[in-house]
């Protein structure tokens, strides 16, 4: 059994291959250029260092958001156009939940959270069970400081929004905010794909039509939009704002 993950809600654009008893190839690419750019490549790449064709994947998982919207976008369609082809299941993945997979032995509640600009994370608070991860404090976009008054105990911080606003929570939580090294907080296709075959063996997937971004929030597109028109587009239709 082999499931492809795919990631591009951040910066960083992966894509991997997991079987049933584990990592089978993973690919990475970050720099200058875009996701949609990326994706395919790494697509192949992947097929390629496993010696399989894409009919040979069970299913299509794909990080559905939040996280930048242009990412996230990119990452749908092409999973859509990926499972279409091959005849195959698509598998929806949250963004945040995928992220603190990476951490299924804490004994920390783990606080996802991605920058969400406009001074907010997307954040989510989760307990590592054996089944994975379970949510605490569902997905939302949130200010740090509001987060902050909901960790009221020693917590695992992890995300870019971690990372741009941990002079904030360290002086917020001095007793409460416990960090990761700089790599395990960038979101990876390998917990993507390892999410989604549990959800492949639950019988947990989707028709690639029916598969659709989790944005949390309008893009300031969306907003603009509205403003100019009674008839709003489809949300995985809009144009994204730049750089998100």
């Amino acid at each position: 059994m082999l499931i492809l993950g795919i990631e591009a809600s951040t910066q960083v654009t992966s894509v991997a291959l997991v079987g049933a008893t584990g990592l089978v190839a993973e690919s990475t690419r970050g720099g200058r250029s875009t996701a949609s750019e990326r994706l395919l490549p790494l697509v192949q790449t992947v097929l390629e260092d496993a010696d399989v064709h894409g009919t040979d994947v069970q299913g299509v998982a794909v990080s559905i958001g939040p996280g930048s919207f242009t990412g996230v976008r990119v990452a749908v369609s092409t999973a859509k156009g990926l499972a279409r082809a091959w005849g195959k299941p698509a598998i929806a993945v949250s963004t945040l939940a995928a992220m603190a997979e990476r951490f299924p032995a804490s004994r920390l509640p783990v606080c996802v959270m991605l920058d969400a600009r406009k001074a907010e994370v997307y954040a989510a608070i989760f307990t590592m069970t054996e089944g994975g991860p379970e949510v605490i404090l569902p997905e939302q976009a949130i200010t740090p400081e509001r987060l902050c008054r909901r960790i009221d105990q020693p917590t695992l911080l992890v995300g870019e929004g971690a990372l741009k606003y941990r002079s904030l929570f360290k002086e917020h939580l001095p007793a409460r905010a416990v960090f990761v090294p700089g790599p395990l907080n960038a979101p990876s296709a390998a917990s993507v794909a390892e999410i989604g075959l549990q959800k492949f063996r639950a019988g947990e997937t989707v028709d690639s039509c029916r598969l659709l971004p989790n944005y949390i929030r309008r893009s300031e597109a969306e907003i603009k939009w509205s403003r100019n028109t009674s008839v709003r587009p489809p949300r995985e239709d809009l144009p994204s704002e730049p750089g998100r």
